[in-house]
């Protein structure tokens, strides 16, 4: 039926159902992938081995393609995929690759001068940060950069790699707009000094499987982008994961900052606090705060923070604040931050806040109630704040 049809484009597209790809779904795409000069679009999500049978098949020239995506659906494999050693797609904008050895053919990526999307997670290998500046250098038009580099080897391992690899390229995205990263903070805090991204809009990291972070470049790196200037951050914390996020308010300046990891709800804290004292500037420009423990987290006094811990996080890195606001946990858990050791509060925290809001779901007691001494406190230190339950 195929091989009558008008020579209108295809688009191959297998999104997951591996458990039901059958021996007539393999032999149908195979022989979409052969009509080269007609296929716009391949999307397959399937098996390692039926991927690493369908790739094989890609081998020549795909004039039209646009978009290519091959993702196995588990990385229990060891081996990567592999393009066979011919193909060749002078048009993609859109290149998504999962599990593919880019390393084996990496002088193919120079040719994607069109390239808008590139997403790379490797699950096997090591890619030197000079290597994906040297393949970003040759995609001037690029918009999208997903970078997953959770290598399968200890950090430690990584940072002896590093120290012995030299800055030798450097790659200028004018057009880029959205970044992710995941993996290891040294890893980013190498990579980072060699690219440039003027125009950033969105900027997303999720550190994988760490304790303490590098954050001397990184806080350079934000310092680059152009008219970047903070105005909210907000971070909510689950029992074992974190998601904080800063954004400006005003049009002209778009950047949103987006950080994930994962670590114990007391370790959260701290390694919040680390981050952001060391952004500098950037955090002492946030006017709008929020504190948020999220409806995931389990009510249980092991997953209690250090009042000490908030303690630092208020006052190292966030002293411009003029809003705050706590949802639900953080309620109870900041007001004890506030109280020092002689039964006072600590009115030296966020100098220049003007309102302090909460929400506190149902309860019996409203936990408002243990700010409103320090409310107090503020009023009788001449720097009045406004309570409020949202």
């Amino acid at each position: 039926m195929l091989a009558h049809s008008p020579p209108l484009p295809l688009a191959i597209d297998y999104p997951g159902r591996s458990d039901g790809f059958t021996t007539e779904d393999e032999e149908g795409i195979t022989l979409a992938l052969r009509h080269r000069g007609r296929v716009r679009r391949i999307r397959l999500e399937l098996r390692f081995s039926y991927l690493q049978r369908l790739i094989l098949t890609i081998d020549g020239e795909f004039p039209m393609l646009d978009y290519h995506d091959f993702a196995p659906r588990a990385n229990s494999h060891r081996h990567n995929l592999i393009f066979p050693e011919t193909f060749r797609a002078p048009h993609l904008r859109h290149l998504i690759t999962r599990g593919i050895d880019l390393s084996r053919r990496s002088s193919l990526l120079m040719t994607y001068v069109d390239l808008v999307t590139f997403s790379l997670r490797a699950f096997h290998a090591y890619f030197s940060p000079n290597d994906l500046p040297n393949w970003l250098s040759h995609m001037p038009q690029l918009e999208t950069l997903r970078a997953s580099l959770p290598f399968d080897f200890p950090s430690r391992d990584i940072e002896r790699k590093l120290l012995l690899t030299p800055i030798t390229t450097y790659a200028m995205l004018p057009n880029l707009r959205w970044f992710e990263f995941e993996g290891v903070s040294t890893y980013l805090e190498a990579l980072l000094p060699r690219i440039t991204v003027p125009l950033l809009e969105t900027f997303r990291i999720l550190f994988v499987d760490e304790h303490t972070f590098s954050t001397q470049n990184l806080s350079q790196f934000m310092g680059t982008i152009e008219g970047f200037r903070c105005s909210s951050a907000g971070f909510g914390f689950d029992y074992n994961f974190v998601v904080a996020w800063v954004h400006t308010l005003k049009e002209a300046n778009k950047l949103t900052f987006i950080m994930n990891f994962c670590s114990p709800l007391d370790q959260q804290v701290a390694q919040i606090a680390q981050i952001f004292r060391a952004f500098g500037t950037v955090s002492s420009a946030v006017e709008h705060l929020s504190l948020d423990h999220g409806k995931a987290s389990p009510l249980k006094a092991s997953y209690k923070v250090d009042p000490a811990r908030w303690y630092k996080l208020l006052l190292g890195s966030f002293s411009s604040v003029k809003s705050l606001y706590l949802n639900d946990d953080p309620v109870e858990d900041i007001s004890r931050s506030l109280q020092s050791d002689d039964g006072g509060f600590h009115t030296e925290l966020l100098p220049e806040l003007k309102e302090l809001s909460y929400f506190a779901g149902v309860r019996r007691n409203d936990p408002g109630e243990a700010l409103t001494a320090f409310i107090d406190a503020r009023q009788n230190a001449g720097r009045p704040v406004t309570l409020l339950r949202v």
